[in-house]
C-alpha cells in the first residue's frame, strides 16, 4: 500500500527592519529582500526560501510534511550584504 504524505504549509509575517546590525539607518529602499531558512530540528535550517522584494511583509511556505518546524529569516539589501539570522521561532506546517 502507497503510504499518503501529508502536506502542509506555515506562514510568517515580518515588519521591514529600519536599521542595519551597526544600528545605521536602514531604509526600505535599501531592502532587496528576505530569506527564510528553516529545517525540522532546532538550530539547523538546510531548507531556504529567497523572497526578491524588499516590500514583502509576509511569505506563506507551502508543500512541507506536516510538523514543526523551527525557522529564522534574515534580510538582504541591494548590495548584496545578509544579516545574521533573526531570533528563532517554531511554526507547525498543517
Amino acid at each position: 500500500a502507497v503510504q499518503e504524505t501529508s502536506l502542509g504549509g506555515f506562514t510568517l509575517n515580518w515588519t521591514a527592519p529600519t536599521t542595519r546590525a551597526d544600528g545605521a539607518p536602514l531604509s526600505l529602499a535599501d531592502i532587496d529582500g528576505y530569506r527564510i531558512y528553516y529545517g525540522t530540528l532546532a538550530g539547523n535550517y538546510p531548507n531556504t526560501v529567497d523572497i526578491k522584494d524588499g516590500s514583502a511583509k509576509s511569505e506563506t511556505v507551502n508543500d512541507l510534511s506536516t510538523g514543526t518546524y523551527h525557522v529564522v529569516m534574515t534580510t538582504y539589501d541591494t548590495s548584496g550584504s545578509e544579516s545574521d539570522y533573526s531570533a528563532e521561532i517554531v511554526k507547525v506546517a498543517q
